[in-house]
């Protein structure tokens, strides 16, 4: 499979995503206090005063002070850590650039960056004619515990190709129609998309995942994988 290829599907499992369970929502708590009684108004009116003695004002004609927004943090991020040599593998033992160590996502005003960094150097083109890797992360925008949408990439003997889903409305976009750039640099590979790829949402639940082995395994049980976080989701921002 090549990247250049728009019809081509990377290689993915159910399997791999992890299980979400609905966001934490705080509710306020009662005091238990009660209420203070309210105060009286004060007069209105100007009191009369002495010769040289200042004129007494009501608080009601004191400026009411501004109240400023609050807004919004023009970059969030949050990072999980996985613990390292973690890998869940069967058959063969996987490559050390499979090992997560640390995942980081980033919103700003230009869109979302995801960082997988892992403990070795990733490759940049697929180095096993016969084996394939995948990355991938999970989301959930509604804090329902369902994961809404999912960005992978694939590693394939032409480089990285990504692909896009969006499971509330059954649709799959691949390569470069799914409007995500991914690259491998060094430890990590580095994710950028669009604010509207998560629905521009500015708090979700999320996970990434890998999986390595050959192209008869790689949708199988019998896969080498890694997640971060280990169960469940990451809050963000974090």
């Amino acid at each position: 499979m090549s990247p250049v290829d728009d019809t081509a599907t990377p290689q993915r499992t159910v399997d791999l995503a992890p299980t979400f369970t609905p966001a934490q929502t705080e509710h306020p708590r009662p005091s238990g206090r009660p209420s203070a009684p309210a105060r009286p108004r004060a007069d209105a009116t100007t009191t009369s005063a002495p010769k040289h003695t200042a004129p007494q004002v009501s608080r009601q004609a004191e400026a009411a002070p501004v109240s400023t927004p609050r807004r919004t943090p023009v970059r969030m991020t949050a990072r999980t850590k996985d613990t390292t040599n973690d890998v869940d593998w069967t058959l063969q033992r996987p490559p050390d650039y499979t090992d997560i160590a640390v995942a980081t996502l980033t919103r700003t005003a230009d869109g979302f960056t995801l960082r997988v960094r892992f403990t070795a150097e990733v490759p940049r083109r697929q180095q096993d004619g016969n084996r394939t890797m995948n990355v991938a992360s999970f989301f959930d925008t509604t804090g329902d515990g369902e994961i809404d949408y999912e960005i992978w990439a694939n590693l394939a003997d032409n480089g990285w190709g990504p692909s896009y889903r969006d499971r509330r409305n059954n649709e799959a976009r691949f390569m470069t129609k799914s409007g995500v750039r991914v690259a491998a640099k060094g430890h990590s590979v580095v994710f950028r998309f669009s604010l509207g790829h998560l629905d521009d949402a500015r708090s979700v639940q999320w996970a990434t995942a890998s999986e390595w082995g050959s192209y008869e395994t790689i949708s199988t049980a019998a896969a080498a994988s890694d997640h971060a976080p280990n169960t469940g989701a990451a809050p963000f921002p974090g």
